[in-house]
């Protein structure tokens, strides 16, 4: 059946039916249906109207165009059993209105008693479509969700035959939820799927809508027993020895196992269980991170950090002059350095003699002698000896030059 749909401003549904020698529709009317279509009979010539009222209780009005009145109003319910109409409510004046109304037909008998001896029918319609949510299946990984979205049935019937006519009413479903996360196919599958679980608690709602856009929505919840795991660290890249934090930022977890060499050993035994630990990295090179939780539930969750933490590989360098004259610009003979594993320097004054030794490659010569008198200016010989935590070897020897001024 073909269905002419008319958009009011209210929520139920009526159709309208004339029993005149004139077929109007604007005999009775509805100022709250939110919309109405054409009824189609198998026997009566005529269409009428059906309002509809998305939930709420019918209301009509009847008059007469282009006639004041007053007029006396009788109105009747149809009775789909006897297929007769049966007083319903009565009154007086220019129009008269009945309210609260039932799915079904009405029909009323308008009259001055003069001129004007007429009656009209009209049917409402007012139930929403059926939905229901429920949680089909919960576990590590997925959430199974049920639905059902139905249309509501409604019948008019022939005004001369009395045959029974079912109104098209139609369905869409939706599902979404609150907050928002993702659902497969939410307008296509009652019964979807989700292999990426919310890690927080989450409303499902499934909402259903007519022809009518009378809608109707059910939700369920779900009480997540998933887990997120991310992290941060810092800093992310140095010499050795480099000491970095890890700080989790991972959601609805209880446990922790982080990998502080994933992209090299895997994952094997974790090498830290705490929620926030340090790792020391000694051994120059790119290391990347990962981290397994757990929530509560037992849910498992990996994340495998794509940034590098980046161990600068070993240098030794030594400078050629210094000038130890108490100016902070250059006093202090002191190398330069990288991810030193071991280190050793002595200087030698042009004698022989050794007039300083060391090995913190932090600190340097100030130009002192051991008994704490300046050294002359001049040449000093330097032997430096160091292994870098990359395993490279130094043995670097030279000339370096003490000026004052």
């Amino acid at each position: 059946m073909a269905i002419r749909r008319i958009p009011l401003s209210g929520i139920f549904v009526v159709i309208l039916f004339v029993l005149s020698t004139t077929h109007s529709y604007s005999q009775i009317y509805s100022s709250t249906s939110s919309s109405r279509v054409e009824t189609n009979y198998p026997d009566y010539p005529f269409s009428d109207s059906v309002f509809v009222f998305c939930g709420s209780p019918g209301q009509l009005t009847a008059h007469i165009d282009g006639n004041p009145g007053p007029f006396d109003f009788t109105w009747s319910l149809y009775d789909p059993i006897s297929g007769s109409f049966e007083e319903y409510a009565t009154g007086s004046g220019p129009t008269h209105s009945i309210s609260n109304l039932d799915d079904g037909g009405y029909r009323v008998h308008i009259t001055n008693g003069v001129d004007v001896d007429e009656e009209f029918r009209a049917w409402v319609f007012s139930s929403l479509p059926t939905s229901s949510a429920s949680l089909q299946n919960v576990i590590c990984g997925s959430v199974a969700l049920g639905g059902i979205a139905e249309a509501a049935t409604f019948m008019y019937y022939d005004p001369l035959s009395n045959q029974a006519v079912d109104l098209p009413t139609g369905r869409n479903f939706l599902w979404s939820s609150r907050p928002a996360s993702a659902i497969p196919f939410p307008s296509v599958n009652l019964n979807p799927i989700t292999f990426d679980p919310p890690v927080v608690d989450t409303w499902y709602i499934l909402t259903v809508t007519d022809l009518f856009e009378c809608q109707s929505a059910d939700s369920v919840f779900y009480e997540s027993i998933e887990t997120r795991a991310d992290f941060t660290f810092n800093p992310s890249e140095g010499p050795s020895p480099l000491l970095v934090s890890f700080t989790s930022q991972s959601q609805n977890a209880s446990s922790y196992e982080w990998f502080f060499d994933y992209g090299v050993t895997g994952e094997g035994l974790p090498d830290a269980l705490e929620e926030n630990p340090e790792h020391l990295y000694l051994i120059p090179g790119q290391y990347r991170a990962a981290l397994r939780t757990y929530s509560p539930q037992g849910c498992p969750n990996f994340f495998e950090s794509f940034d590098f933490i980046t161990v600068t590989p070993s240098s030794l360098e030594v400078p050629n002059v210094f000038t130890p004259d108490g100016d902070g610009y250059n006093d202090v003979f002191i190398v330069s350095h990288n991810s030193m594993q071991a280190f050793h320097g002595v200087i030698y004054n042009r004698s022989g003699r050794k007039v300083f030794e060391w090995t913190n490659p932090d600190i340097g010569w100030d130009g002192k002698l051991p008994g704490g008198s300046e050294a002359s200016p001049g040449a000093y010989f330097y032997i430096i000896t160091g292994v870098g935590w990359d395993g490279k070897k130094y043995e670097l020897t030279g000339t370096a030059y003490l000026f004052r001024k």
